[in-house]
């Protein structure tokens, strides 16, 4: 199985808000609670205390987010993420000042979205992330990038 037939089979969903009183969270929606807690369960099992960053690549036709650790020298891949741009635009807007937030997986149960667990030690799957940064990538087919069009925001 390719990777992209993977990650459509994980039917990934890239979840923004806005908590009162706490850092702007972005994280990933899993349909499958399991696995949530198994994909890139070294990051709260091993890492949970260092600082991250993420990576927003998008093009024509897809989202791919990258969660990165420069000091353990991690990248934690989430590729063909479902998302509304409408929304991760207003977002990004609402944030293009923050210099913290919080990264995490989620699962959604009866309407209401809740962390999910790590295996095999059950921590909460969240991390600290000290920046957000999106950048537009070539497209294989298509090179035009997806119509972003936050602005006052810096973009590195």
């Amino acid at each position: 199985m390719d990777k992209r037939a993977f990650y459509e089979i994980m039917n990934l969903e890239l979840i923004l808000k806005m908590p009162k009183g706490k850092a702007p969270f972005i994280g990933i929606l899993f349909e499958i609670e399991r696995d949530g807690a198994k994909l890139h369960a070294e990051v709260v099992e091993k890492y949970q205390n260092q600082v991250y960053e993420v990576v927003l690549e998008h093009t024509k036709r897809v989202l791919n987010l990258r969660l990165i650790c420069k000091e353990k020298v991690l990248v934690c891949f989430y590729n063909h993420l479902k998302v509304d741009t409408n929304k991760l635009n207003s977002w990004l807007y609402l944030t293009k000042n923050a210099n913290a937030f919080t990264f995490g997986h989620i699962h959604r149960v009866l309407d209401r979205d809740q962390l999910v667990l790590s295996h095999p030690s059950r921590k909460p799957f969240f991390v600290k992330v000290c920046s957000c940064k999106l950048i537009g990538v070539e497209d294989e087919e298509d090179d035009e990038p997806l119509p972003f069009t936050v602005s006052g925001r810096k973009w590195d």
